[in-house]
């Protein structure tokens, strides 16, 4: 994406990030090419930008069985990232099978996602990620390993040790 959302004067706080994240194709902006910030996300909407700053493998799910029985192809344009999130288990829905993907995402759903993500991790397999062969999983530098021969550097004072 070019970042360039033309609704953003740049007075905006979140304006330098929405366009970072739009300018690497991690938010796409509304179908008329604004961000629209004052509006609040849907579930749909943040999980297609989790997967999308994750680097999951979105493969599409059209005409195949979805995850959750209101995110199919006739629910929501994101059903192939709820079906991709869902697969890695960082989505469990609301319980009867489903998934409200235009309900107003809530904080709480928010963190708990990301919780997901931070504590129990996303399967490297599942992102496709290449794996060293000479590191096992459980040694402490595995993740910044992981990292450096995906191309991703950790940041100053990261560590691999996420558990609150």
């Amino acid at each position: 994406g070019s970042g360039a959302f033309p609704d953003l004067t740049g007075s905006e706080s979140y304006a330098d990030e929405a366009r970072l994240l739009g300018s690497v194709g991690v938010i796409t902006g509304m179908p008329d090419g604004s961000f629209d910030g004052e509006r609040p996300i849907t579930r749909a909407e943040f999980i297609a930008l989790l997967a999308r700053m994750l680097g999951v493998d979105v493969p599409s799910t059209k005409g195949q069985p979805h995850a959750f029985q209101d995110a199919g192809e006739g629910d929501t344009w994101a059903y192939s990232y709820i079906d991709a999130m869902s697969g890695i288990g960082i989505l469990n829905g609301v319980g009867g099978g489903s998934f409200p993907p235009d309900r107003v995402l809530a904080r709480v759903e928010a963190a708990v996602f990301l919780v997901r993500i931070l504590r129990d991790g996303v399967d490297s397999r599942a992102l496709g990620l290449r794996q060293p062969s000479d590191v096992q999983e459980d040694y402490w530098g595995y993740a910044s390993i992981l990292r450096a021969i995906n191309g991703a550097e950790p940041k100053g004072g990261e560590t691999d040790d996420l558990t609150p």
